[in-house]
């Protein structure tokens, strides 16, 4: 889930399941300044779950 891709909030901010005004908050805040987390890390990040990668995973599970 979220906090698995995120990596516990390393690559962007969490918010409690239901909290419309939380989520709102830090969507905001993710469009009013840069994140802390460069660029690279983060295409690094969403290359983990690449479909490639991901049916790979699967193909290896389902082998075993």
């Amino acid at each position: 889930g979220p906090r698995e891709i995120l990596d516990n909030g390393k690559y962007g901010k969490l918010v409690p399941v239901g909290d419309i005004e939380m989520l709102t908050e830090a969507i905001l805040k993710h469009f009013s300044r840069p994140s802390s987390v460069d660029k690279d890390s983060l295409l690094s990040r969403a290359n983990d779950f690449h479909i490639k990668k991901i049916v790979k995973q699967y193909l290896t599970l389902f082998e075993s």
